[in-house]
């Protein structure tokens, strides 16, 4: 089940047991919120408070007033266990499961076969579902924006729906009159986040300002955790950039790439695809090359290791 048709269903009462999966927290937290507010009398259970709740589901009819569980880490309470009593009972529940879970297991199948599934998936980075989801919560607030300043937004924050609504919310506060979000108040109100950093090194090498682009790496640590989160993000663009290429070479045009990458078609035709054909596919390769070699010297090198991404950087210098 989709996530919004989950909370219309939330909201109707219809149906009263959830089941949510999925690595994406920012929509648990939001669907167990609207639980919360609908019964303010609620039990959170966790593995080590499994037989209370078990004891509490199975006394159902000393309770007069319908009842609100939420479940952390159902798969490691013995779940088996609980089948009959979730299946008697009239209370809404709530199971959350581990992120490793195996909703397949014989264990947890007989469990999850009478609950509704509600699918929280993280969304796509290199798509355009982060941008939708920003217009989708704006306008549901009462607000418009377009999409240029949407696209911003996301480039100056990341993919963190926790972030990315908190600051939603304060520019909802200074555009109250407004009630419209546009570009310059995105780039003065919104604040820059660690991967927005990230982004910041992107783009100072989109435009070969290795100087600027060193300033960013020295604002992080030099441990190897960190590091690959930088490395990782950059690959992920780099291939953007050398997808962008092969399928211009395939005689593409610029919306049919926007399209197919999933990248903002305004941000493609003026900033992805005019530097990806710049840098040329067979730079971009070689740097991707070189990317994967520092990923294996990342756990191997006992020096800096920022030293490592350091050297890469030089790398973009047009002298």
């Amino acid at each position: 089940m989709k996530f919004q048709e989950a909370l219309q269903q939330l909201r109707t009462k219809k149906l009263k047991r959830f089941l949510l999966s999925g690595t994406e927290w920012y929509f648990r937290d939001k669907f167990i919120s609207l639980c919360k507010s609908k019964y303010p009398e609620y039990h959170i259970v966790y593995p080590e408070q499994a037989d209370d709740a078990l004891n509490m589901l199975s006394a159902e009819g000393f309770f007069d007033e319908e009842r609100l569980f939420i479940f952390y880490d159902f798969d490691k309470m013995k779940p088996e266990r609980f089948v009959t009593p979730l299946k008697n009972s009239n209370d809404l529940i709530v199971l959350n499961l581990s992120e490793r879970a195996n909703q397949r297991s014989s264990a947890l199948s007989k469990v999850t076969s009478i609950f509704d599934v509600v699918s929280c998936d993280s969304l796509r980075e290199n798509g355009s579902e982060y941008m939708a989801w920003i217009k989708s919560y704006v306008e549901g607030a009462g607000f418009s924006i377009d999409e240029q300043s949407a696209s911003l937004m996301y480039e100056k924050v990341g993919p963190n729906l926790f972030q990315l609504s908190s600051e939603l919310e304060k520019l909802f506060i200074v555009n109250n009159s407004a009630r419209d979000i546009k570009q310059q108040d995105v780039e003065t109100y919104v604040s820059r986040t660690a991967r927005a950093t990230a982004y910041e090194l992107w783009d100072s090498l989109l435009n070969r300002d290795v100087k600027k682009a060193l300033q960013c790496i020295a604002t992080y640590d030099d441990s190897a955790d960190t590091l690959h989160d930088i490395l990782k993000f950059l690959a992920f663009n780099t291939e953007k950039l050398i997808r962008i290429c092969l399928l211009n070479e395939a005689g593409m045009n610029a919306d049919e790439i926007a399209d197919i990458t999933g990248i903002n078609g305004f941000y493609l035709k003026t900033k992805y695809k005019p530097k990806a054909l710049q840098f040329g596919r067979f730079f971009l390769q070689n740097r991707y090359d070189d990317l994967c070699l520092i990923d294996v010297q990342l756990r191997m090198f006992k020096g800096s290791k920022k030293l490592l991404l350091e050297r890469f950087l030089m790398l973009f210098d047009s002298k």
